[in-house]
């Protein structure tokens, strides 16, 4: 979990750097009108990756989302969270026939977390998105 902090703040260069030492490649670059997107791929395993943005309007927020496969990480990084000082806030929970989805949602002073798991039929998929909360709403709590 501590990688996922460390990546979140550095801009495309040190983050590509960073990624090759940790041997995750670059795999996508995508734009639109608002963001950049840059997708890592684990080169040891194959079914871990992250996608980092980075948004074209520098006051906007980025996001981190770290995609995996295992439930025993899925279980470690839920207890990491709270070990972190990240509050349970609510859950949420969508079916859309062929996949259903489970979100925890846990927040600090600074950031949101968005804890997923994606249940279809096959492996069970992972991500935790990782986002700032804006200064706006941390102004009002």
């Amino acid at each position: 979990m501590e990688d996922i902090f460390d990546m979140y703040p550095l801009d495309s260069i040190s983050l590509k750097k960073a990624c090759n030492d940790k041997d995750f490649s670059l795999v996508n670059i995508q734009e639109d009108h608002w963001i950049f997107s840059y997708t890592f791929r684990s080169n040891n395993k194959k079914e871990i990756s992250f996608l980092r943005t980075f948004p074209k309007d520098t006051t906007a927020s980025k996001h981190l989302q770290y995609h995996f496969l295992s439930y025993k990480s899925y279980n470690k990084l839920r207890k990491q969270i709270r070990e972190n000082g990240f509050t349970f806030t609510r859950e949420q929970k969508k079916d859309y026939g062929s996949v259903a989805y489970s979100r925890e949602y846990y927040r600090n002073d600074v950031f949101e977390i968005a804890l997923e798991e994606q249940l279809h039929q096959g492996p069970h998929s992972f991500t935790l998105m990782l986002y700032k909360i804006p200064d706006v709403e941390r102004r009002k709590e």
